[in-house]
């Protein structure tokens, strides 16, 4: 008896830590993988908005989400090799000439696309997690009947 209701405590006790930790990962976090999908997106915004360069680029997205400068620079020779952005030398009084990152009418377009697609899958995925409201009585909604 004692072994089997240890059992049971051990495996509830796993089971709470394994959430513990899954909400404790999450705190602050966004899957690598979310983040990988979106952040081409994220620069092209910023880019579109006014020229940068690349360490002003890992800034102003870190103040919304962890990257690092090795998570930006190849994604900037990407979007360089594909056309999407351009870049130029600016020399600087506090140190060497930074690289300028200009964007092109091919990553405009290529913004609006993926923003629309963002939008898109967005919306989907907030009728996903909140529910779709069509066809729900006021009960369902947790609203009683007096209401």
């Amino acid at each position: 008896m004692q072994n089997s209701r240890t059992r049971k405590i051990h495996a509830h006790f796993c089971i709470l830590h394994y959430y513990f930790c899954i909400i404790l990962k999450g705190v602050g976090s966004i899957n690598p993988q979310l983040k990988r999908g979106t952040l081409e997106l994220c620069v092209l915004s910023i880019v579109c908005r006014g020229d940068c360069y690349g360490y002003e680029l890992v800034n102003r997205i870190s103040d919304n989400m962890h990257i690092t400068e090795g998570t930006i620079y190849p994604l900037l020779k990407r979007l360089k090799d594909n056309g999407s952005i351009t870049s130029y030398i600016v020399e600087s009084q506090e140190g060497p000439p930074r690289k300028y990152y200009q964007i092109t009418d091919i990553g405009r377009l290529e913004k609006l696309r993926q923003e629309k697609e963002w939008r898109s899958f967005s919306e989907s995925m907030e009728v996903l997690l909140n529910g779709d409201n069509r066809g729900v009585t006021p009960i369902e909604k947790g609203e009683s009947e007096n209401d």
